[in-house]
């Protein structure tokens, strides 16, 4: 189990002791979480956390962006920054050698990112919004923004990648009042792994990330999802495919049917192998191509099915669907295959340093503890048919259902 310390600032600090092999130089990972992501920009500026979280990637007030990437290259260190829905996260790969000046660099620029710097908030912005617009031009893009916006109630169904508008609004007095609220030092929550001890870990950041005491910021309630009967929306587009998802409420991540859910999903839409990839494309030849997936957050889950098809062939292809997925019992084969993809990913997962990084602080973040390697696997051994079905009557597949479908009109 991994040594966890609360700083006297709130800040969370958790990781685990790798020792390299032989020979090999002393390595450490390191994830910062900051509460800092869409869901808590304001209604008017949604997108104004995703720039500061690309000013952090951008130097400090002592370092121009050059210099300070610069520092990183020549001491061969991986820094990389990424804003999100409801985190920012903050990723180190070093030699544990250089761990503390790669900490002092990146706390310099979380404590003064280059905010009132033009030049370097219209790149950001430059950014962000072509990747709106990378969005805007791919038909299943397009149909997961609007499920999203569909599905969920505010803040939850906002764009991850921002908005256009909310992105154009921000200015220095706004990025200067979300950062403020991002170096929420009680919601903070660091984890490492690799060549170096919690002590050492704890004492860097103590020396280097000096915050003051500021309480926890708690991520907004998602609430019920929708609870119409069943939202069809199709958005025109000229293109010779139609891209079709559909949603639909499942258990969360903090529910006992979070693993049966996980596993169906694999047993479902994990591959050619899959049942939907079977039944829809194979037998029928309804689809090009579909997929199945389970995502949740701390309050909901949720299932979205996609697949692309010709016009003339969508409604059948979404009714068969909903079929094969409602009449749905896993096979014991089907069952032992989707287990062992589970419990492969768990094992990649903990395998590199980067990703066991992550989990950690994503363990923390949604559980206030992390459970152990046998907890996890002792869970996903229990998915049963049985179990699947137990989810399958809390959440029958495709009640609250939202569907969107994009193009198909070339």
């Amino acid at each position: 189990m991994p040594d966890v310390t609360i700083l006297s600032n709130g800040v969370t600090i958790l990781g685990e002791s790798r020792v390299d092999g032989f020979g090999s130089p002393a390595t450490v990972s390191v994830c910062i979480y900051l509460p800092c992501g869409v869901v808590f920009d304001p209604p008017d500026q949604i997108g104004a956390s995703l720039i500061l979280a690309e000013l952090f990637n951008r130097g400090s007030e002592g370092l121009s962006n050059k210099e300070f990437r610069a520092e990183f290259e020549k001491r061969g260190m991986q820094f990389v920054v990424g804003g999100g829905f409801d985190r920012s996260v903050i990723r180190l790969d070093c030699l544990t050698s250089q761990f503390e000046e790669g900490i002092r660099l990146i706390s310099a620029a979380l404590r003064t990112p280059r905010i009132s710097d033009f030049n370097s908030v219209v790149e950001a912005k430059r950014m962000l919004l072509n990747d709106i617009r990378a969005r805007d031009d791919d038909p299943a893009g397009i149909a997961g923004h609007k499920l999203t916006e569909l599905f969920f109630a505010e803040p939850f169904n906002r764009p991850r990648e921002g908005s256009e508008a909310g992105i154009r609004a921000v200015g220095e007095r706004e990025l200067t009042r979300c950062h403020s609220s991002a170096l929420t030092s009680g919601s903070i929550i660091i984890s490492w792994c690799g060549a170096i001890s919690q002590d050492e870990v704890v004492k860097v950041f103590d020396r280097q990330l000096v915050l003051p005491k500021i309480a926890r910021r708690e991520i907004p309630k998602c609430f019920a999802v929708n609870t119409q009967d069943i939202v069809g929306v199709h958005i025109a587009k000229p293109t010779e495919q139609r891209s079709v998802m559909i949603a639909f409420e499942s258990a969360s991540v903090s529910e006992v049917g979070y693993y049966p859910a996980k596993v169906a999903s694999i047993v479902l839409g994990g591959g050619m192998f899959a049942r939907l990839f079977d039944e829809v494309r194979e037998k029928r030849g309804l689809v090009y191509d579909i997929s199945c997936s389970h995502s949740s957050n701390r309050d909901r889950g949720w299932f979205v099915v996609g697949f692309a098809c010709s016009t003339e062939r969508f409604r059948e292809a979404a009714d068969v669907t909903r079929a094969v997925m409602t009449d749905f019992i896993p096979t014991s084969l089907e069952l032992e295959r989707a287990r062992r993809q589970v419990k492969l990913s768990l094992a990649a997962g903990a395998e590199s340093r980067s990703s066991r990084c992550e989990s950690l602080a994503s363990e923390w973040s949604y559980h206030g503890r992390v459970r152990s390697d046998e907890e996890l696997i002792s869970a996903v051994n229990d998915v049963t048919a049985a179990s699947i079905q137990k989810l399958w009557d809390t959440y029958p597949p495709f009640r609250h259902e939202v569907q969107v479908s994009v193009g198909g009109e070339g």
